[in-house]
């Protein structure tokens, strides 16, 4: 039974107080309009979302579903609405060859602890988009983090992406100096995003910068730049043809950015080894792979105030999900205004701040060690998988057919 389901998300009640009976043996098929809430009942029953209010009972006990594990724990299966069922089959034979079938891996731990937990403060600055950028408010925004950062408590601490809107070199040294001597005393590090520079290349005449996090503390002086930019947002394609519109028109800041090198190596830090990526690279799961593979924790700083109270930022939280789940590592977010989480290597949500609030997620995170079948073997195992699929609905159509 479930009783007095409620739920929400940003801007939306998709369920208040609903009551679902089911008998043992039963096979149910719930239905309704687009955006009803079923889907968010069934993957509140199948451990995929927590609900915010009521309970679920099974033989009139009190459970818990906090992951598909434990509804298939309890004998509770279930196919989603799906235009590609493959209609011979049975029920069961769907939900194995379904999206479902990837719970039934869920119960295999493909990583393992790398050491004891370690604490991490996640700094969430919430900087209005239309001040960030402002050259008046560099010195309060040095300022907010100064504090923000004095107040952590972690011994691992992430600013979000672009918490210092400037170059490296534009940077106050009292400002770099303030971090690397907290990060000391904790024997720690602080993670910071802003943007560094080079001279431009032989013939060329444009200075060579980049969105990167820098790294200072305990394990010294380091530097990500971001690999995949977003076009048009921080690259132009088409630049003699379009950058006039996007520098003049939509006055993006720093819209001509150059990619940093592939294959980047995690930072060292705090004791761990951090796979860092900047805002919707964690959008590409398998340019990820690598670094990860070397890593025991992801961490991800982005700016997604860009967006305002779209539904982008749970998006966005929900694709750093599934990288946590993929590569069996914690994924912890630090972000400008929402959403800074912390997600387990499981791809399950343990931790957030509030959307559009100012301040500091404590966690404490053991990392991971080890190889996913995913880190492995990255998009050529879906795809394998998908063209497994494939050959197995023509078999069935055609001995359909015959």
């Amino acid at each position: 039974r479930m009783v007095n389901i409620s739920k929400s998300f940003p801007g939306v009640k998709a369920l208040d107080g609903v009551q679902l009976s089911v008998h043992a043996g039963e096979v149910h098929a719930i239905v309704g309009e687009n955006g009803a809430g079923k889907s968010t009942l069934m993957s509140i029953l199948y451990g995929l979302h927590r609900a915010d209010a009521g309970e679920i009972l099974v033989d009139g006990r009190p459970v818990e579903m906090a992951s598909p594990r434990d509804a298939i724990g309890h004998g509770i299966g279930m196919v989603h609405q799906h235009f590609m069922l493959v209609d011979s089959f049975t029920v069961l034979e769907n939900l194995i060859l379904g999206a479902e079938g990837g719970a039934l891996l869920a119960g295999i731990e493909w990583t393992a602890p790398a050491g004891a937990p370690v604490a991490v403060s996640l700094v969430q600055g919430n900087v209005a988009q239309d001040v960030k950028f402002d050259r008046d408010a560099r010195d309060d925004t040095f300022q907010l983090y100064a504090e923000l950062v004095d107040a952590s408590r972690g011994r691992l601490v992430v600013l979000p992406e672009s918490a210092y809107p400037v170059f490296a070199s534009e940077v106050p040294d009292h400002v770099l100096l303030h971090l690397a001597r907290v990060a000391a005393a904790r024997n720690g590090d602080v993670l910071a995003g802003m943007f560094t520079a080079d001279p431009p290349l032989p013939g060329r005449d444009d200075i060579r910068y980049y969105n990167s996090v820098l790294s200072v503390g305990a394990g010294g002086l380091q530097l990500y730049r971001k690999r995949h930019l977003v076009p048009f947002g921080e690259s132009i394609p088409l630049e003699p043809i379009v950058g006039w519109f996007i520098r003049s028109v939509l006055a993006i800041p720093l819209a001509d950015q150059t990619s940093g090198e592939p294959g980047q190596p995690p930072f060292a830090a705090a004791g761990e080894r951090v796979a860092v990526d900047i805002c919707y690279e964690d959008a590409f799961g398998n340019e990820l792979r690598a670094q990860a593979n070397d890593a025991t924790l992801l961490v991800n700083v982005t700016n997604d105030a860009w967006y305002g109270r779209s539904l982008a930022a749970e998006q966005h939280n929900q694709i750093g999900a599934m990288r946590a789940l993929e590569t069996g590592r914690p994924m912890l977010r630090a972000t400008n205004t929402g959403i800074t989480s912390a997600i387990d290597h499981r791809g399950r949500e343990f931790a957030r701040l509030p959307w559009f609030t100012r301040g500091i997620l404590e966690v404490e995170v053991a990392g991971r060690q080890g190889t996913t079948p995913y880190g492995r073997w990255g998009d050529a195992l879906p795809l394998a998988v998908a063209a497994a699929l494939l050959a197995l609905a023509w078999v069935v159509r055609h001995r359909g057919i015959a």
